[in-house]
């Protein structure tokens, strides 16, 4: 894996394809490739501090091993699965209520063609989080790494059931039950 230090927003955007607001990402071509902003520059150009250039690292390094177990898994799992490894210091697990209604509606946990972009905008990253760490409590690591084995494919209409089967419930009573360790606002 290869770590290349950017240094200015107009060189990340390049990578990106467009405008981003993105700190770091993995290539979209060489997934041993990451790109990230320099510590010279990271505090001036991102949002974070520079003391978080180690756990984006971290997180952009998971990407790459959860592209290997599978190129198309979910968006939730891949996202989830990174913050989890990276140690995300996510301290609540407070959720807007309109956001979580959101998810469930779309059925994010098992629609195969949404965009991260869209879940995003939803609270995406938090929410992702908050449920690969609950099934990692629940169900154990294994379960996880099912999930990112499942082949996101509109072709494939099995997905509820192969989710459901790994997570020992129907999905719609595992997100009833997930919801009570929510708080809604």
């Amino acid at each position: 894996i290869y770590i290349y230090f950017v240094y200015t927003r107009k060189e990340m955007d390049k990578h990106w394809g467009r405008k981003s607001k993105i700190t770091a990402m993995v290539d979209n071509k060489n997934p041993y490739l990451i790109y990230i902003f320099s510590p010279l520059v990271f505090k001036k150009l991102t949002t974070h501090k520079k003391y978080e250039i180690l756990p984006t690292i971290i997180h952009e390094t998971a990407h790459t091993f959860v592209t290997q177990i599978n190129k198309r898994c979910f968006a939730w799992a891949n996202e989830g699965v990174c913050q989890y490894v990276e140690g995300k210091n996510i301290h609540n697990n407070i959720v807007k209520k309109e956001n979580w209604g959101w998810f469930k509606k779309n059925k994010i946990l098992i629609d195969p063609v949404i965009s991260w972009r869209i879940i995003m905008e939803h609270e995406g990253y938090k929410t992702a989080y908050l449920i690969v760490k609950y099934i990692i409590k629940l169900c154990g690591k294994q379960a996880i790494i099912d999930i990112l084995s499942i082949r996101r494919t509109n072709h494939d209409k099995q997905i509820k059931q192969k989710i459901s089967k790994i997570l020992k419930s129907d999905i719609d009573i595992f997100l009833k039950i997930f919801k009570k360790k929510l708080k809604l606002v």
